[in-house]
């Protein structure tokens, strides 16, 4: 499934590019919905030498190590990115909404995050390695949220340990969107 668009925008010069992120963010395509790292490259690459993409985001989150790899192919393209929230923006989807250099969430778009999760299997040494491997993980999402929100670790981490709902109106607030 082809999520990429190129259109003129009326009045603009230059092409935007457009990608839907709508659906959930997988390190693999098993039904054929699923947004993963690969695709996305490829969609990048569609778009070829554009000066802006729109990013829009309609899921439920996913695979963290999928959304952090959306989130940092985004940050490395030199198109400025605007993030669209259309619907929800959740957990891995919302690591991706940190990428645009602007986020956009209309009043009825929802935003949540909360701590990485897993499922070990094991004796006790292998649960607290896996243990600190989320803690680690937990690391890389609070880079982004830190990065975009401006707001403290501390604070970030209550948020996450919470699993925090934002309305636009919340996100706003907190600084995860303008």
């Amino acid at each position: 499934m082809n999520k990429t668009r190129i259109k003129n925008e009326a009045g603009e010069s230059e092409e935007i590019g457009e990608i839907l992120v709508y659906g959930p963010i997988s390190e693999d395509s098993w039904w054929g919905d699923e947004v993963t790292p690969k695709e996305f490259r490829d969609d990048l690459k569609t778009l070829g030498d554009v000066k802006n993409i729109q990013v829009r985001i309609n899921s439920y989150g996913g695979h963290v190590s999928a959304g952090t790899a959306i989130y940092s192919l985004l940050k490395q393209h030199p198109a400025n990115v605007t993030a669209f929230v259309d619907g929800f923006a959740l957990s891995a989807a919302s690591v991706i909404a940190m990428a645009g250099d602007k986020i956009v969430m209309p009043g009825n778009a929802m935003m949540m995050i909360h701590n990485p999760s897993s499922v070990a299997v094991g004796d006790s040494h292998e649960m607290r390695k896996v243990a600190d491997i989320l803690d680690k993980i937990r690391e890389a999402m609070l880079s982004a949220y830190m990065q975009k929100t401006g707001l403290a670790k501390d604070e970030l981490i209550n948020l996450l340990d919470e699993e925090t709902w934002m309305t636009a109106d919340e996100a706003k607030e907190r600084g995860f969107c303008r």
